[in-house]
């Protein structure tokens, strides 16, 4: 199979339907490495296709994590039930 703009547009274009933008830019990334690696064929120059990506990508608004504070923390493990959340309580003092 030859690699070139058009086959790039055509499989981003029907991960797009699966996707979300954000997720079609790592899988870019990925597949820009691979290609690189294993066929020598540098896609980060299909300027048509980064276009394409680009415009997709404007409007988009990355979701921020909520991060808790220490003092969440702490009240959740001395206030919360053990006999619902232990595994949580366990699992979040092994990463604290």
């Amino acid at each position: 199979m030859t690699i070139n703009e058009e086959v790039m547009l055509s499989y981003f274009l029907n991960l797009k339907k699966k996707y979300a933008i954000s997720s079609m830019w790592s899988k870019y990334s990925m597949l820009k490495a691979a290609i690189k690696v294993y066929k020598n064929i540098d896609i980060g120059k299909h300027s048509k296709f980064t276009s394409n990506l680009k415009s997709q990508s404007k409007g988009y608004k990355p979701k921020k994590a909520v991060v808790l504070e220490r003092v969440q923390i702490e009240e959740f493990l001395t206030k919360a039930c053990d006999k619902e959340y232990l595994k949580i309580k366990v699992i979040t003092l092994l990463t604290f």
